[in-house]
């Protein structure tokens, strides 16, 4: 279960643009795809917030809502447009949750703990395709499943 919001086209222009990953200039407009994740108990146990050109949202009508996308949002943009993604970065670590994030989250006890990642994907020509945020609590697990191709 996901709720969220889908930010205007410049609404989060600098924030598209503030992490050192990203390769866009400060005149880069953008869309923000924000959602919360439920539990079974209705809890929240995420956030996400994703970035990517305003215009993609006209092309990729799924990044205009907060439902989970099936097959991930870069799935879906490089089904709908053809633009694929060749390399990623992932930045994961903790640090305390700022009072925005503990309401985000219903935490009450504070101080605490999030797990917090930051990831990028690029194409080919190290375009940025998506810049996204992720918070989780922090006595929750991430798990990454690589598979290398096989001959």
């Amino acid at each position: 279960m996901a709720s969220g919001d889908i930010g205007a086209p410049n609404g989060a222009r600098n924030r598209f643009t503030s992490r050192k990953s990203l390769p866009p200039s400060p005149s880069s407009r953008c869309r923000r795809r924000q959602r919360v994740s439920y539990n079974e108990d209705n809890s929240p146990v995420s956030a996400s917030t994703s970035w990517f050109k305003a215009d993609l949202g006209e092309q990729v009508p799924q990044l205009l809502q907060t439902e989970w996308i099936i097959g991930g949002t870069p799935k879906a943009i490089e089904e709908q447009t053809g633009w694929a993604w060749q390399d990623g970065q992932d930045l994961v670590g903790a640090r305390i949750a700022t009072d925005e994030e503990a309401e985000l989250l219903h935490i009450t006890e504070r101080p605490a703990a999030l797990l917090v990642g930051y990831n990028s994907l690029f194409d080919a020509d190290g375009a940025v395709i998506e810049y996204g945020e992720y918070l989780t609590h922090g006595d929750r697990y991430t798990r990454y499943t690589y598979q290398r191709p096989r001959d």
